[in-house]
């Protein structure tokens, strides 16, 4: 069902143009909702874990670049915490989320890594090389690496998420995937996942957070980033990959608006 709150739509570089032309890797409905969903799942979960590890040992903020690795399983959740060297990876902790219960940090410095895990590391040093030349600096985001399972094969997906650390701020878009090979050493393609990047500013004291809107036409269906983007930060996002046609991400889920709720929505918008 659609909100019916305030909706406004910005358009991005290719709007006036009626023709589509796949750009990317194209996944179906139901794999690209399931990325989608494990891809906001993964970034909470290392988010989490950083936050614990930094807070028992601040002393890591000023010593190596950090990377962190997310492995899940049926009961529970790890994350792999490793400084960056010029040797070459280092696990320094490990955090596991159980089902039930409070997250346990372990200390694994000078223990080997698990074979499954070093490859997932590779594929992400791997992918983060690739996307390098992609990453859209624009308002000053940076980006923060996952790793997921390739749904297509043995090997991995690795997303390069565009991110801010101003408070409230939010950034849709400039997002990249890097499709890796099984053993982590050989990048095979790299999509951009919109055609550019978008700030919306931290809204005003006592103001109703509204809905998204954008055109992308990168693909026939909306990307799973933006399944990522609204749940992180709690909002619909309406997304029209070609004119005239509108898609509704929410709660994870992605919707093909009828052309009664299209009329419905731009009468709404109408009045307001």
């Amino acid at each position: 069902m659609i909100r019916s709150i305030c909706t406004f739509v910005l358009l991005w570089l290719l709007a006036a143009s009626a023709a589509f032309a796949s750009e990317i890797r194209e996944f179906d409905l139901k794999t690209t909702e399931r990325l989608g969903n494990e891809l906001a799942y993964r970034d909470r979960l290392a988010a989490q874990a950083s936050d614990l590890v930094l807070s028992q040992h601040p002393e890591l903020k000023k010593l190596w670049v950090q990377s962190w690795l997310s492995d899940l399983h049926k009961d529970h959740e790890l994350v792999y915490w490793c400084a960056e060297t010029k040797g070459g990876l280092v696990p320094e902790y490990k955090v596991t989320f159980l089902k039930s219960g409070s997250p346990r940090i372990e200390d694994i410095r000078g223990q080997p890594l698990p074979e499954p895990i070093v490859t997932r590391f590779r594929a992400r040093q791997t992918g983060m090389k690739a996307a390098l030349p992609k990453l859209n600096k624009a308002y000053g985001a940076h980006y923060n690496f996952e790793v997921l399972n390739d749904p297509g094969g043995n090997g991995f997906l690795v997303y390069g998420l565009a991110a801010t650390n101003k408070s409230g701020e939010k950034l849709l878009g400039g997002h990249v995937r890097v499709t890796v090979s099984a053993d982590g050493s050989k990048a095979e393609r790299v999509d951009e996942l919109s055609k550019g990047i978008i700030k919306f500013p931290p809204i005003p004291a006592g103001a109703k957070e509204g809905v998204v809107g954008t055109y992308d036409p990168i693909s026939s269906i909306p990307v799973e980033t933006y399944i990522y983007s609204s749940k992180l930060y709690d909002i619909p996002i309406f997304v029209g990959p070609k004119p005239g046609v509108y898609w509704q991400i929410w709660n994870g889920n992605m919707h093909k608006l009828t052309k009664s709720e299209i009329d419905q929505a731009n009468a709404g918008t109408k009045k307001k």
